[in-house]
Parts: structure tokens; C-alpha cells; sequence
């Protein structure tokens, strides 16, 4: 009877192979993570952004209402929908702006604030108009 030896060559490389493999899917998916992250806080500094300049375009909505319209007692309340429907369920484009004079009825000063709504983030302006004699802008200044 003849015995055959099994050529044991190449188990020690197994392991090897496998740690390999494993450290370079663990170095893929590490990078997976931070580039998911980075997506993510992009995404939300570009919405933070648009609600912001929605807010100054609502602040310049009254702006032009209250020149318009010249008086020292004007208060008034009103949305702009950004997208169809965006004032209404999940906010996806909406701003909100209230104004009404400083100090009630009459003032010099009429305070002008202006929210912009993109889903969960909102942001706020806060426009001061300082209006003379006759309810017309004079100045105004933006917070």
C-alpha cells in the first residue's frame, strides 16, 4: 500500500488572505462613514442656508408692502409659499413674516420679523424701519 502525502503548501497563506480582506473592507467602510457624514452636514448647511435667504426675501416682501403703503400704525401678517403647498404639512418651503409698529398704536418704528421654513430647519431676520412724518421709510437696519 502506497501512501500519498498531501501537500500541506499554502494553508499558512489562508489567514493571511482573510486579515487582508477583512482590513480592507473595515478601511472601505470607514470611509463609507465619513463620506456619508460630510453628505449630510453639506445637505444641511445648504438648507440652513436657503431658509436664511428665504427669511430676507420675506423681510423685503414687507419692506416694499410698508413703501407701498406709507402709514405709522401698519401691522400685518402673511405667508409666501416657496414650493406648492409649503406652509402647509411638513413646512418644505415656507416663510412667515410679521410686522407691526414697536410700540402700540403709533410709532416711529416699525419692526419687521421674517422667518424662513425648509422642513425641520428654520431661520430668522429682524428688520428695524424707522419711518418719518408722513409713514414713509426712512431708514432701516437689519439683525
Amino acid at each position: 500500500m502506497l501512501i500519498k502525502k498531501r501537500d500541506k503548501s499554502g494553508v499558512a497563506s489562508i489567514p493571511l488572505v482573510l486579515g487582508l480582506l477583512i482590513l480592507i473592507i473595515s478601511v472601505g467602510l470607514f470611509i463609507s462613514s465619513i463620506s456619508l457624514s460630510d453628505s449630510l452636514a453639506t445637505s444641511n448647511q445648504d438648507k440652513s442656508n436657503l431658509a436664511l435667504e428665504y427669511a430676507q426675501i420675506g423681510a423685503k416682501e414687507a419692506l416694499v408692502k410698508i413703501a407701498r403703503q406709507p402709514c405709522n400704525s401698519c401691522s400685518n401678517s402673511f405667508q409666501i409659499e416657496t414650493v406648492t403647498g409649503g406652509c402647509s404639512g411638513g413646512i418644505a418651503g415656507c416663510i412667515t413674516v410679521d410686522y407691526a409698529p414697536l410700540t402700540a398704536p403709533t410709532s416711529s418704528e416699525i419692526v419687521i420679523t421674517s422667518e424662513g421654513h425648509i422642513y425641520d430647519i428654520s431661520r430668522t431676520v429682524q428688520v428695524n424701519a424707522i419711518l418719518d412724518n408722513y409713514g414713509k421709510i426712512a431708514s432701516y437696519t437689519w439683525q
